[in-house]
C-alpha cells in the first residue's frame, strides 16, 4: 500500500480540474489548438505524464486523465513554437525537455499519444493530418465515456 500526502493530492485534483478545463476549450475549437494562454491550465504535464494513481491518492482513472491530458498540454506546447514561427529542431528548452521525455521511455504507455508527440515534433503539418482522429479518440472519447457510464440503468 503506498502512502500519499494530502498536498500532492490536492494537487494532483487541481491539475486535474487544468486537464478538465484544457479539455473543455478544445471542445470549444473542435480539435487541437496551437495558441493557449490560460485555457491549458498551471500543471506540469512533465510531473504527471506518468503519474500513478496510489502514490496521489486519486482513482485509476483519474491518473489516466492526468497521462493523456499531459501528454495532450505537450502537444498542444509543440505545435504553439510551430505556429509562432519557430522549428522546433532549434534549441528550444521546451521541446528539448519533450523529446528527452520520449527518450526517456516515461511515455510509452501512451501508444497513440507518444506517437502524436513524435510527429508533432517532427512536422506541425503531418501531426495536423492526424489530429482530428486524435481529438476524436482522447478528447471527445474522454466525454463519450463519462456519458455512457452515466447513462446506464440498473
Amino acid at each position: 500500500m503506498s502512502s500519499y500526502s494530502i498536498d500532492d493530492r490536492d494537487k494532483a485534483i487541481s491539475s486535474i480540474k487544468d486537464v478538465l478545463y484544457m479539455y473543455t476549450t478544445l471542445v470549444k475549437y473542435n480539435g487541437f489548438f496551437d495558441d493557449f494562454s490560460f485555457e491549458n491550465g498551471k500543471f506540469d504535464p512533465f510531473h504527471y505524464i506518468d503519474c500513478h494513481a496510489d502514490k496521489l491518492g486519486i482513482s485509476e482513472e483519474e491518473a489516466l486523465l492526468l497521462n493523456e491530458g499531459s501528454a495532450v498540454k505537450i502537444i498542444c506546447e509543440v505545435l504553439f513554437y510551430w505556429g509562432q514561427g519557430n522549428h522546433p529542431e532549434e534549441n528550444i528548452e521546451y521541446i528539448d525537455a519533450a523529446k528527452k521525455l520520449i527518450k526517456s521511455g516515461r511515455v510509452d504507455h501512451l501508444n497513440k499519444l507518444r506517437s502524436a508527440l513524435i510527429t508533432s515534433i517532427e512536422s506541425d503539418e503531418e501531426f495536423w493530418k492526424i489530429s482530428n482522429d486524435l481529438y476524436q479518440e482522447v478528447v471527445v472519447g474522454y466525454f463519450q465515456s463519462l456519458i455512457g457510464e452515466n447513462t446506464k440503468r440498473n
